[in-house]
């Protein structure tokens, strides 16, 4: 199938945007795929992540705020960052 450079773009854009949010949806905590730990490249259904997200964000009305605020460059600072909060009743990423 031949599509044009701007389609392709478009779609390019899109799924880099998808990845970036994916990608801060687990810094908060929240995982979006199932069985990580074992290479598992299968994502939860939507309903489920954003159930999740809603209980992180009532519990811990400030998270997203403050992890827009920081910088996310090792595993070690997202582990530190979520020490504070309460992620009880979540699936967890990590």
């Amino acid at each position: 199938m031949n599509i044009s450079k701007t389609k392709y773009r478009v779609l390019k854009t899109m799924a880099d945007d998808l990845l970036k949010a994916e990608e801060f949806v687990n810094e908060i905590g929240v995982e979006t795929r199932f069985n990580v730990e074992t290479g598992g490249d299968e994502f939860r259904p939507i309903q489920d992540i954003l159930k999740d997200i809603v209980i992180l964000v009532n519990n811990n009305p400030t998270i997203i705020d403050d992890a827009v605020e920081q910088s996310f460059d090792t595993i070690e600072k997202i582990d530190e960052f979520l020490s504070k909060y309460n992620l009880n009743d979540i699936e967890r990423s990590r």
